[in-house]
């Protein structure tokens, strides 16, 4: 395919080989990326310029070291699964976005260290155990972290700035304005911990306290376990993308 200039290029389940130059001078807008990546040579996948959006399928098994990097055009990343290796996605500094899915394993350092425009909500999968030091590096605008269930080690936000609410579901117990500067608490105005969650709606007690979804266009739940509840303060701070806000009957205060 060299020199063809292609919008996509799917690599599904069962690619076990791409060789030299496959997809040189291609420069494809979207990779929709299914194979499991383990006998890839990562030399041999060049992918110009212009690619603004990279899609990982269930099939992945691991994302190679420095695969993305200085991928400047990315906006969105969709990460199913795998383990993310040292700076696969360095200094993507247009990536607005990333979503993970459950089956997401490992980071490794500097994996998407330098990408100084994520501004949507970080939702961390819970198969994570370890945030290791400079994942998140200069991610400068990330407004709020939620920490899975199984994490027993973060350090990996130095000079996130931007993080205002940390939702930590974790054992470990946070604190505003501590944990040193590789800890998201470090920087968040508002840390939660022993929190209970209904779909992206983050509830305490029978208050809803904060919102981790990045839709423009938000339906809060009908109820919380049956009964009305409440809209606690800042709520919905960090989130800057919404447009409209539908409130239920079983709100009973703002």
């Amino acid at each position: 395919f060299k020199d063809v200039p292609l919008y996509s290029i799917t690599i599904p389940i069962g690619v076990n080989e791409i060789g030299v130059n496959a997809f040189s001078g291609c420069n494809p807008k979207i990779v929709y990326w299914n194979a499991d990546g383990t006998t890839l040579d990562p030399q041999n996948m060049t992918w110009g310029n212009n690619l603004e959006q990279v899609y990982f399928g269930d099939g992945v098994k691991v994302i190679h070291p420095y695969l993305f990097r200085n991928q400047e055009k990315i906006t969105e990343l969709h990460l199913s699964s795998g383990h993310i290796k040292t700076g696969a996605f360095y200094g993507c500094t247009g990536l607005k976005k990333i979503t993970f899915g459950i089956g997401v394993t490992q980071f490794d350092g500097t994996a998407f260290a330098g990408c100084k425009n994520i501004s949507s909500a970080l939702v961390l999968p819970d198969a994570l155990e370890t945030i290791p030091s400079g994942t998140f590096d200069n991610c400068t605008k990330i407004p709020s972290v939620t920490i899975g269930k199984n994490v027993k080690k973060i350090s990996g936000f130095k000079g996130c700035t931007g993080i205002k609410t940390v939702y930590n579901f974790s054992s470990m117990s946070l604190v505003p304005h501590t944990g040193g500067v590789d800890n998201p608490a470090y920087y968040a105005d508002r840390v939660y911990n022993n929190m209970d969650v209904l779909g992206e709606f983050v509830f305490s007690g029978t208050s809803l306290i904060g919102y981790t979804g990045n839709a423009t266009d938000v339906t809060l739940p009908a109820t919380y376990k049956n009964s009305s509840y409440i809209i606690g303060a800042n709520a919905f701070a960090d989130a800057s993308q919404l447009t409209s806000v539908t409130i239920p009957t079983a709100v009973t205060s703002i």
